[in-house]
């Protein structure tokens, strides 16, 4: 048995617990052995299983991240190849070269040239 201070108000106390009040007003709520550690889905950040590698890789980085890196990526190719249009990128093309940059450092390829790992 073990006491947990609570941080909560007179309202959000849970029926039932037994409770101890320290002189400074915290309040510990006693826990029994099967309370106490984490528990299994619970504490699960995801909102459901991971099924895939996309879905793991999304885990990581967001939608967001990935416009942001793609309007970067656009912006700095337009600036050294000039006002181009063949410069534009897709969130999937910058996707698919990721996933190939991942590929290569997974196999060790790290010495092979990266469009060996594309095919057409």
């Amino acid at each position: 048995m073990s006491l947990v201070p609570m941080f909560s108000s007179q309202d959000e106390r849970t029926p039932g617990k037994e409770e101890e009040i320290e002189k400074d007003g915290t309040v510990w709520t006693v826990v029994g052995e099967e309370e106490r550690g984490r528990r299994q889905s619970q504490n699960a950040l995801t909102e459901g299983l991971i099924q895939d590698a996309q879905t793991a890789f999304l885990c990581l980085v967001d939608a967001e991240m990935l416009i942001h890196i793609q309007g970067c990526c656009v912006a700095e190719a337009r600036r050294v190849l000039g006002d181009d249009s063949s410069s534009d990128m897709s969130v999937d093309e910058l996707k698919a070269f990721l996933a190939l940059v991942y590929v290569r450092e997974v196999k060790g390829g790290c010495n092979m040239e990266l469009s060996s790992f594309w095919s057409d």
